[in-house]
């Protein structure tokens, strides 16, 4: 994970540290961004991975159940334009369920396309 993310992450359980004690004992805190990337450099990969999967099953049975609405959305990614050219940067294109949040997937897409992912 770059420290871009772990600041995220520290920044989003400093503004839901209320929420996150419902449930969390947090005794020192919020996790700086450093303890968290100690926790994830340590982390044994394939365990939070197939955790990870396991969960995102049981999401994607109920989404079969319950249909939500399905969101799409396309995004060129910050500082990845090569100098000089301002309409080359990556362009992404995600699907994602909001109420779990729940990415789907994420596609590559050509900077010229329409923005319509191709199975």
């Amino acid at each position: 994970m770059s420290g871009a993310v772990l600041t995220e992450i520290e920044a989003y359980g400093k503004q839901n540290e209320a929420f996150l004690r419902t449930f969390l004992e947090l005794p020192n805190g919020i996790p700086s961004h450093d303890t968290c990337n100690r926790v994830f450099k340590f982390l044994d990969k394939r365990a939070f991975g197939d955790c990870l999967y396991r969960w995102s099953r049981e999401i994607l049975a109920d989404l079969a159940v319950n249909l939500p609405q399905l969101c799409l959305g396309g995004k060129v990614q910050r500082a990845t334009a090569k100098r000089g050219k301002k309409k080359s940067g990556l362009c992404v294109v995600s699907a994602w369920v909001s109420e779990h949040n729940l990415v789907l997937g994420q596609e590559r897409v050509d900077a010229k396309s329409t923005g319509r992912a191709h199975p």
